[in-house]
């Protein structure tokens, strides 16, 4: 792309910047001291995640700039995409659910994309697209924790949010937003690494439209998955003489069975997104699809 391309791409993102800034006054300024911990807690929620992307990466590691500048970049851009998004809800030109999944995982595959428009990296293979995307998904993930819980949970309930709100939506460091940006790196690394021959580019295409139906049906749904796999304990357990039914959330059995019914919702729900990361994670090896 020649370097007057390259700052209109530059000039597009920023120009959103005032027009989402009530939303960054929200997210940062509301309470930035809630807000600067709970991103640091979600990084330290997120270090499963963020090995299990090094391990990807430790063949050919990505440029240190590239890659944790594709974490901060979804972090700081996630507030254009909430604005956009609440503004095309209010409108009630669609739901939420529709609206959630095209653009929120658009988001996470913005580093990538901005990678490739920029030229910032030759040779992009189908691996760096599984890699970037989820690093966008992993930015994306720690960037809802903190201002959910900057702009929710804090004020609401002060700091005891925490012992909910990390067992119960961010269960063991592991959240769909990085299996979803990871997915969905699948579908445009193999486009990039077959450069559009064949069917790469139906392909690629039907991944990342994938992802975001599944992004926006477990929001529609996902919210019956976790109680229901809770609901289904209850027998059981009351046959050893656990009741579960009067059980406080803030105990610790509590905090197990949050963390159990995330993990439930997270494997239930991406039922048909599994073997399209497990086909691009397997797949990116062979050399001959990996470049």
């Amino acid at each position: 792309m020649c370097s007057g391309g390259r700052w209109a791409v530059v000039a597009a993102l920023l120009a959103g910047v005032p027009f989402a800034w009530p939303t960054y006054v929200r997210y940062f300024g509301l309470h930035p001291g809630a807000m600067s911990a709970a991103l640091l807690i979600a990084f330290a929620m997120y270090l499963p995640s963020f090995w299990a992307i090094r391990f990807l990466d430790r063949h050919e590691p990505e440029p240190p700039p590239l890659f944790w500048g594709s974490v901060a970049f979804v972090i700081l851009f996630a507030p254009i995409t909430s604005r956009v998004m609440h503004s095309i809800i209010d409108s009630g030109l669609l739901p939420y659910w529709v609206v959630v999944g095209p653009l929120e995982e658009l988001t996470k595959l913005l580093p990538l994309l901005v990678i490739v428009a920029l030229g910032l990296r030759s040779g992009l293979s189908m691996r760096d697209g599984i890699v970037y995307g989820a690093l966008g998904g992993l930015g994306f993930a720690i960037v809802e924790f903190a201002a959910n819980f900057a702009t929710s949970g804090f004020p609401g309930n002060g700091w005891a949010d925490l012992r909910t709100a990390i067992p119960g939506r961010w269960a063991l460091g592991t959240e769909s937003h990085v299996i979803w940006g990871a997915t969905a790196g699948v579908g445009v690394g193999y486009f990039l690494s077959r450069r559009g021959k064949g069917w790469s580019v139906p392909i690629g295409l039907a991944i990342v439209a994938l992802v975001m139906a599944t992004h926006g049906i477990n929001d529609l749904y996902g919210k019956y998955i976790g109680p229901l796999a809770m609901v289904l304990l209850i027998e059981p357990a009351q046959a050893v003489g656990i009741d579960l039914a009067n059980l406080h959330d803030e105990s610790p059995l509590g905090a197990v069975l949050l963390v159990y019914s995330a993990v439930v919702n997270t494997v239930v729900m991406n039922l048909f997104v599994w073997p399209a990361l497990a086909w691009g994670i397997l797949h990116s090896r062979n050399p001959e699809i990996r470049r």
